[in-house]
């Protein structure tokens, strides 16, 4: 059996000069037995019966009653109050904030750090350990990050769609350096990434070599076009405001004479390729992984933690090569993601980010020093 594999990717970005304005703005056998006993002795009668119907009476009545209801309301009602107050606030947050986006420097653009290739196959399926293995050796050449990957269970990630895979992972990449991550997934997004990973597959095959040529279109087809019928405007007194990026493409190509091959987790290898595999790519100028890495996004969407919104796409197709006496099944991937920044104009519904995962000791750290989060926050890895 022989086989085929290409992996190309491109970025660009929407270069539609404008602003938008805004603001951001949880017993009583003791007591009846004595007093008959002594008593009935001398006075049958008018003893036994005024000593028994006293004590019998007062005190079952009294005992009884200030015992029970005192002790369990007093006790249970402090204790349950004051130790759930007091736990622990469990970490959910990326701990990035304004200060930490802004001082962002990429050193490993700055060092023209050489490529590192995705090493583990992409025809068998990788766990999401083997992921992470994966981004590790990719931040492990890396000094903008000493952190580790941290990846949700396997069932949650089996789950995920192909935007929220892409998003977690972009925003795993951006916590761990100080970013603020994107906000969520805008409906818009998604369709739109969907439509150019549609027309990608269809208009841009290349039979000579059963392959995608990849391109971020022109005229009616470019990225400001495409985003305007998407109901973006950057415009002044329009919805979104500038971001220098907000296209990155990535196709993946794999061949064999024994029938078609899965090319598995494209959405991680995508990913993957953009931050650590893009400087030949770019011709050096890393320009998936600054995409990935945008710093300065205006803040006057949603939540002060977070900004920015987000979509991804896929789309695949088989196709016979013949080279030589050899005929291969060829299986094609391409990948989209769009994001742009909107502004407190921009009304649409958006889903969420994934939950993030960041580091809880220093076993998680690549290297440096652990340093434990506040409030919500996790924590980071620093030297």
């Amino acid at each position: 059996m022989k086989q085929l594999t290409i992996a190309t990717a491109i970025s660009m970005g929407l270069m539609v000069v404008g602003c938008g304005g805004g603001s951001d703005t949880p017993t009583t056998t003791a007591s009846p037995t004595a007093a008959p006993t002594a008593s009935p002795t001398t006075a049958p009668t008018a003893s036994p019966t005024a000593a028994p119907t006293a004590s019998p009476t007062a005190a079952p009545t009294a005992s009884p009653t200030a015992a029970p209801t005192a002790s369990p309301t007093a006790a249970p009602t402090a204790s349950p109050t004051a130790s759930p107050t007091a736990s622990p606030v469990p970490a959910s947050k990326c701990p990035a904030n304004a200060t930490t986006d802004m001082a962002y420097s990429d050193r490993y653009i700055a060092a023209e750090t050489a490529d590192r290739a995705w090493t583990a196959s992409i025809t068998s399926k990788p766990t999401v350990g083997q992921i992470a293995e994966q981004f590790d050796a990719g931040r492990a050449i890396d000094a903008t990050t000493q952190e580790k990957m941290k990846m949700p269970a396997q069932a949650t990630w089996d789950g995920y769609s192909v935007s929220q895979k892409m998003l977690y992972l972009v925003n795993s990449e951006r916590c761990a350096r100080g970013l603020i991550p994107f906000e969520g997934i805008d409906p818009r997004m998604v369709t739109s990434a969907q439509a150019w990973a549609d027309s990608l597959n269809d208009n841009r095959f290349v039979a000579s070599a059963a392959a995608i040529s990849l391109t971020h279109g022109s005229g009616s087809t470019s990225i400001a076009s495409r985003f305007a019928n998407a109901g973006v405007n950057t415009a002044s007194g329009g919805n979104a405001d500038f971001m220098a990026q907000s296209e990155n493409l990535a196709a993946f190509q794999q061949g064999s004479t024994a029938g078609f091959p899965t090319i598995f987790e494209p959405e991680a290898l995508s990913v993957y390729n953009w931050m650590y595999n893009d400087k030949v790519a770019t011709s050096g100028s890393y320009g998936h992984r600054t995409f990935i890495t945008i710093k300065g996004l205006v803040n006057n969407h949603g939540s002060l933690e977070s900004e920015g919104v987000f979509g991804g796409a896929l789309k695949s197709r088989q196709d016979n090569l013949v080279q030589g006496s050899n005929t291969f099944n060829v299986s094609n991937t391409t990948t989209v993601i769009h994001a742009f920044d909107p502004n407190a104009d921009y009304a649409d519904e958006i889903e969420a980010a994934p939950a993030h995962i960041g580091p809880t000791s220093q076993a998680d750290c690549q290297s440096g020093t652990y340093n434990a989060g506040s409030g919500a926050n996790f924590g980071t890895c620093s030297n």
